[in-house]
């Protein structure tokens, strides 16, 4: 605990001195995560040449990928700067002189996110993001692409290959949409970033209510045919003999795009909380049955339409698998009714 207290009043000291004084100490304290792809042996050896024209209009140098916050030495927080071995729009020029893809357009790479998603039980890993516009000779946007791209690490890999594993994947995807002219039409119209999505459930049981509350922020997903996200939930059953409220931890939603306006919801998810009783019912409640112990399930049909911003509703199923309280029905439908909101 004294080394700990010492390293950190040693940094705010440090930090507090002028700059003049320690002229590179955001170098000594920083660190940074080399990334190295195949393309970067590769590049130096293909003579062809792309008539394609790559623009990287993130606003960071061409070779920094982002920067995120590690701990140093265990206790100090620090930036680690995440670091291309050659700039990313070359990376990709390369791949399409290895492809002898020859086209006169011009791709603007516009945001590239790297994180990692913890939420979905069956989708999280490392996920990288990002958004792209094409324009013909004349300038004019001929359509954009939103990537998303999941890769969960094995047994002892490293990050970096990770990473690198998933840029091989977007610049081979990449390359592939220019070829066959694979953009979408119709622009995305907001800002490529995190949207807020909240959303409830309100679920009609044949004895009482149940409210199931989501909120969680992700990257837009509008022009995938399915998907996968992952989000806590805050929920709350209400009959006429007890009541029980639960947090789900990890609930798992399907998503699937119908058409232009309507999108189905699966979901699946565990939940655990505490009950209360009706004492005028129960005469006696063995003290187990104080826990909530519960698995639902939910079938949705949204009408949520394309680059939506505001609110949305639907119309579904709900089953629910009660483990905790035994005392009360163990299985449970209702007619769910879906109501959220969405800004991008």
């Amino acid at each position: 605990m004294a080394k700990k207290i010492i390293i950190c009043i040693a940094f705010l000291l440090l930090g507090n001195t002028q700059a003049a004084n320690f002229p590179r100490l955001h170098e000594f304290i920083a660190d940074t995560l080399m990334i190295s792809l195949p393309l970067d042996s590769l590049c130096a050896e293909n003579d062809s040449t792309a008539s394609v024209h790559i623009i990287d209009d993130r606003g960071i140098p061409g070779n920094q990928l982002g920067i995120r916050q590690i701990t140093k030495w265990k206790y100090i927080p620090v930036d680690q700067y995440l670091l291309l071995r050659r700039p990313l729009s070359e990376l990709l020029y390369c791949r399409l002189q290895q492809e002898e893809i020859a086209d006169s357009g011009t791709l603007h790479i516009k945001a590239l996110q790297l994180w990692s998603d913890s939420k979905p039980v069956l989708g999280k890993g490392r996920k990288l993001n990002v958004y792209t516009t094409y324009s013909d000779p004349q300038g004019n946007i001929a359509g954009d692409r939103i990537w998303e791209l999941t890769q969960k690490a094995e047994r002892k890999q490293k990050d970096a290959e990770v990473v690198a594993i998933l840029l091989e994947r977007w610049i081979e995807q990449q390359a592939q949409a220019i070829r066959q002219h694979d953009f979408r039409q119709n622009i995305y119209p907001h800002l490529y970033r995190r949207q807020f999505l909240s959303w409830s459930n309100v679920i009609l049981m044949r004895d009482g209510y149940a409210l199931d509350v989501h909120l969680t922020l992700d990257y837009p997903a509008d022009q995938f045919r399915r998907y996968v996200r992952g989000s806590p939930g805050m929920y709350y059953r209400r009959s006429s003999r007890h009541e029980s409220i639960a947090v789900g931890g990890k609930d798992q939603h399907w998503y699937f795009r119908l058409n232009r306006r309507w999108l189905g919801r699966l979901n699946v998810t565990a939940r655990m909380g505490f009950n209360s009783f009706d004492a005028d019912y129960f005469g006696h409640v063995d003290y187990w049955n104080l826990l909530f112990l519960n698995i639902g399930a939910g079938a949705v049909l949204e009408y949520r339409p394309v680059y939506l911003k505001g609110i949305f509703g639907g119309l579904g199923i709900y089953q629910s698998f009660n483990i905790l309280p035994d005392n009360i029905n163990r299985y449970e439908i209702g007619l769910a009714i879906s109501l959220g909101v969405l800004l991008p």
